[in-house]
């Protein structure tokens, strides 16, 4: 097992499609540096497996697919929430 602490930039306002290990687990969401950040704990010698998030400002009307709340970001005057697409 080589499970490390991974980051990954989610760009705001858009379907973020990420290429990430087989059961990867979120562990946080936040701000770095003006970005939209997710860190993981992945295990990098597993396969990976596509997964898709969601990053949204507050007021912004939520799509109809089912999504899972992961956190919340604030940067500057804006509060983005992300959120993973599950089935």
């Amino acid at each position: 097992m080589s499970a490390r602490i991974c980051k990954f930039k989610l760009d705001v306002n858009s379907v973020v499609e990420i290429e990430m290990p087989q059961g990867a687990r979120v562990l946080h969401v936040g701000a770095q540096q003006g970005n939209v950040m997710l860190w993981a704990v992945a295990d990098l010698g597993k396969p990976t497996e596509h997964r898709r998030f969601r990053v949204l400002g507050t007021g912004m009307e939520l799509p109809s697919t089912h999504l899972g709340y992961l956190g919340t970001a604030f940067i500057d005057v804006f509060v983005w929430h992300v959120f993973e697409e599950v089935s």
